[in-house]
């Protein structure tokens, strides 16, 4: 007999497999009720009954982690480990699927047009495109404003979102209703800009040709308010004649415009054909002998003539006339000197006056068909044996 401390070895001590009573109750374990406990509390009892039997034994001995682990079943361990296994796959699982569905979320918000809710989701989700979401959604948002400086950060928001959604037809209704904005502003210069980026979105085409026919008619309004009414003429006829705006008919100033066109061909740069200039010296203090100098070409000269149609039927004629004047006399033609000066005129009436201005020195008519400008100026006060006579005229009768 061996000593009465030693213990026979059960089969199933070092080998878990071994042992069939052990494995019904790992079978058990995985089960429901309280067999499962009750087995639990068997192997227990077995391991404490092992532990006081061979108490001597193990204090005077370490128990290595090897003969430790022989004790834990190791289905227990691979039960536990896959336990964690799950709760790390759910984990990862709850954190890609909770962006995936806010993102599929917001996108249905915005098909329903929650746009601002679609925001807050989309920030959340921080997934894929959703930064160009955002901003088609803040575009979407501004665009339903009717503010000129909202609609234009509604550009700007589906030019970030391009590609997204219908972006690139949004941005093109955005520009539409710019135009629009601009066009009740009286502003068609940029509305026409505007309708031309819209690109074809509605009637754009047709609004951009309106805002080109009303900019041109105010340009021609403008000449005709001027007085170039040759030039105004010229600009209403490469309008549509039923055109309006403003108030403004193309088909009555025409009429206006045909109904008066002597006056219309008036208007314009005319130039002098032909000028003269004569300086003179009198001998006041004996018989009144003279001697003088004669300038057959003084050199061209210009004037500018404007006329406008008044409301109450009248006619105004206005311009400026530029000319040249001898101003002394020498016996010596190298000696000789000439000034210049400038006349501004203007004359209302029924019809073209003959006499445009008149202020004792200076004179201009008109014969129907020319201008005739002409100076005269006697001076008896620069010598007490001598007067002075300084003329010059010039006709113009040619329109450039």
């Amino acid at each position: 007999m061996g000593d009465p401390n030693e213990r026979e070895a059960t089969p199933c001590e070092d080998s878990f497999d071994e042992c069939p009573d052990r494995t019904d109750a790992v079978q058990l374990n995985e089960g429901e009720g309280p067999e499962t406990n009750s087995t639990e509390l068997s192997l227990e009892n077995s391991i404490d009954n092992k532990d006081d039997a061979g108490e001597s034994e193990r204090s005077n001995s370490s128990t290595s982690d090897e003969a430790i682990e022989k004790k834990i079943p190791r289905k227990f361990i691979g039960i536990a480990a896959a336990t964690v296994v799950l709760a790390v796959a759910g984990i990862v699982a709850i954190t890609v699927a909770v962006p995936s569905m806010k993102y599929a979320d917001a996108k249905q918000l915005v098909k329903e047009g929650d746009y601002s809710k679609a925001i807050e989701l989309f920030e959340e989700s921080k997934k894929g495109d959703f930064e160009k979401y955002i901003a088609y959604c803040n575009g979407m948002i501004q665009l339903q404003s009717n503010e000129y400086l909202t609609q234009k950060d509604a550009v700007e928001s589906f030019e970030k979102s391009s590609g997204i959604e219908d972006s690139n037809q949004r941005m093109k209704e955005a520009y539409y209703r710019l135009g629009t904005n601009r066009l009740e502003a009286a502003d068609v210069s940029t509305a026409s800009d505007y309708f031309s980026k819209a690109d074809g979105y509605e009637d754009s085409a047709a609004k951009k040709e309106y805002c080109n026919n009303a900019e041109q008619l105010m340009k021609a309004e403008k000449e005709y308010d001027d007085g170039n009414l040759g030039s105004a003429q010229k600009a209403f006829g490469n309008l549509p004649s039923d055109f309006e705006y403003e108030g403004i008919s193309v088909a009555s100033r025409l009429e206006a415009l045909s109904s008066n066109q002597s006056l219309v061909d008036l208007c314009g740069t005319w130039k002098s054909s032909s000028s003269s200039a004569t300086t003179k010296q009198i001998w006041v203090a004996g018989d009144g002998r003279y001697e003088y100098w004669d300038w057959d070409d003084f050199g061209a000269q210009s004037m500018h003539v404007k006329c406008t149609i008044n409301d109450d039927g009248t006619l105004t004629v206005f311009g400026d006339a530029s000319y040249s004047y001898p101003v002394n006399f020498s016996s010596i033609s190298a000696a000789l000197r000439t000034s210049s000066d400038s006349i501004d005129f203007s004359q209302t009436g029924s019809s073209v006056p003959e006499v445009l201005y008149d202020d004792g020195e200076s004179k201009l008519t008109f014969d129907g068909s020319a201008f005739h400008l002409s100076y005269y100026k006697y001076a008896d006060n620069e010598s007490i044996y001598f007067a002075y006579e300084y003329s010059s005229e010039f006709v113009f009768d040619s329109k450039i």
